[in-house]
């Protein structure tokens, strides 16, 4: 048999193979191509859908453990107001007012310069939004802090400008000891001390609970 033949023979042979086998053959080829697919798109989908779901079900944990957490702060601190006695929270009261009152304020201090053995020669009350802090220019110099400091939601604040008379070293200390002491919260802007005249002006900010005056 010569090579021609064989070689036609081999090709026969391979034929029908090709063609007794065609069915099989393809259906080899989809699942492998099946197969190829499912291994680089549709599992790598999977896992990376997999990890989001897993991601957000423990960030929705993470909110809801902060949550509650806020929670029972807040019945924390209910439960703390409801225990405070009703003499406690006319004492809280009393620091902060449920209300501006000025006249009542105006009275308290002249009461204060009274005690402390100075004349109130003039008193200037203002509702104001925002407290302003400055540095004293003689004697006193609280800590300086910003400008219009922004006030807590639901406080608000009460300048008061005073001229005192009859000044001196001793009845000052008087004084801010007294307005130190007092029940009411007072913080003291702004000290300016004239040993020479004895005059004394005094720039405090005091704070009240809004409400219906």
């Amino acid at each position: 048999m010569s090579e021609n033949n064989k070689k036609e023979i081999t090709k026969d042979n391979i034929n029908k193979f090709l063609i007794d086998y065609f069915f099989w053959i393809n259906l080899f080829i989809i699942l492998v191509i099946l197969l190829l697919g499912i291994w680089f798109f549709i599992i790598p989908e999977y896992q990376n859908i997999f990890n989001k779901s897993v991601n957000s079900k423990v960030k929705m944990e993470e909110q809801y453990l902060e949550k509650s957490k806020n929670l029972a702060e807040i019945e924390g601190l209910i439960s703390a107001y409801n225990n405070v006695s009703e003499k406690d929270k006319e004492k809280i009261l009393t620091i902060i007012p449920d209300k501006a009152g000025i006249e009542d304020l105006i009275q308290e201090i002249e009461v204060i310069s009274k005690k402390s053995g100075l004349i109130l020669e003039s008193i200037k009350v203002t509702e104001v939004e925002n407290k302003d802090s400055s540095r004293a220019s003689y004697y006193y110099q609280p800590e300086k802090e910003e400008n219009n400091k922004k006030l807590p939601s639901g406080v608000g604040a009460i300048k008061i400008d005073i001229k005192l008379v009859g000044t001196d070293y001793l009845s000052l200390r008087e004084l801010l000891k007294a307005i130190e002491n007092h029940m009411r919260l007072f913080d003291i802007d702004n000290i300016n001390f004239d040993p020479d005249k004895e005059v004394t002006s005094l720039e405090i900010t005091t704070y009240y609970i809004k409400g219906e005056n």
